[in-house]
């Protein structure tokens, strides 16, 4: 599609980072390195993390069982990438938080939420949203991880469209 082809010549025509977020993109790319692959999950609020409108919220065992789905699919991207660190976005803290540990697991640090059922006044918290985006858009490959009821976000593709890498869509279910 032509718009997908012109996405990163447009893209960077119109938006550079300002000098914070260039200084935070700089930390973070030191940390992980420029060889890694992404993992990118949209729960909504199928784990409970926030209200997003009214999709459903999965009982307790069953956000269990997609938690560790979802972990098992990092898994099978580190064994087909084993030297890559692997950077995992999503829009919940209660997954994030159950993947940080994982050793060639990278997490950007953050409050996660929806901007569209939040209204803060500060930047800060809306940081985390444009570092994931210019991460995930330097990374070697984006996965957009996809399981039953999980949102099929346009996010990911948008971000491998920035720098024109290749973004496959992962179905797990």
């Amino acid at each position: 599609v032509l718009r997908d082809r012109i996405f990163s010549s447009l893209f960077h025509d119109l938006f550079s980072p300002t000098d914070e977020l260039a200084l935070l993109l700089q930390s973070h790319r030191e940390r992980i390195g420029t060889d890694y692959v992404s993992m990118v999950y949209r729960f909504q609020q199928l784990l409970g993390d926030f209200k997003e409108g009214n999709y459903p919220v999965l009982k307790l065992e069953e956000q269990r069982m997609l938690i560790q789905k979802c972990r098992n699919a990092i898994s099978k991207i580190h064994e087909k990438h084993p030297n890559k660190k692997i950077l995992v976005t999503s829009d919940s803290s209660t997954f994030l938080e159950s993947v940080k540990d994982v050793e060639y697991v990278y997490v950007i640090e953050g409050k996660v939420f929806h901007m569209d059922f939040n209204t803060i006044a500060s930047h800060l918290p809306y940081m985390k949203s444009f570092l994931d985006l210019f991460m995930l858009s330097d990374s070697k490959i984006v996965y957009l991880v996809r399981a039953g009821l999980m949102y099929n976000s346009g996010f990911a593709k948008r971000a491998s469209l920035i720098n024109n890498i290749p973004y496959k869509i992962l179905n797990i279910n």
